[in-house]
């Protein structure tokens, strides 16, 4: 049974049955601000509901690496998948806020409508990720 190694939870997207590689962002995050050296055990999540328990191999701000000691699958998912559509209203702020509650609830996916009256026709797709995964982390959603 996994067991969280600390409340920071990092996110990659660069994972095998071994190694985990944090991007520029996460790994700055991770050695610069919370001080972690090699030796320290992190947990990671890739985003598709697995959770790893790692053990810091590298911890350079570009690109830290961990060995992976310990494997969840389907960590935080549910039976089901769980689709939301909604049309992006005027101020970013809100969808921003709705993306961000929305995943805290466990949605797993959000999708914009623009439809021909829609009073916003485009949408930062990047801050909204990056708003998205901010949840995910804090939340302990995967």
């Amino acid at each position: 049974m996994l067991y969280l190694c600390s409340m920071e939870i990092f996110y990659t997207y660069e994972i095998d049955s071994h190694t985990a590689l944090l991007d520029s962002e996460e790994s700055a995050h991770c050695v610069k601000v919370l001080r972690h050296r090699v030796g320290d055990e992190l947990t990671v999540v890739d985003g598709d509901g697995n959770m790893y328990r790692c053990r810091l191999t590298d911890d350079s701000p570009k690109q830290a690496a961990a060995e992976v000691l310990e494997t969840v699958p389907g960590w935080g998912g549910h039976s089901y998948s769980l689709n939301m559509a909604v049309c992006p209203t005027k101020n970013n702020d809100r969808f921003e806020w709705f993306v961000e509650k929305a995943t805290e609830l466990g949605v797993d996916v959000i999708s914009p409508v623009i439809g021909e009256r829609s009073e916003r026709k485009v949408l930062k797709i990047e801050r909204s990720r990056k708003i998205a995964l901010s949840a995910m982390k804090q939340s302990l959603k995967a």
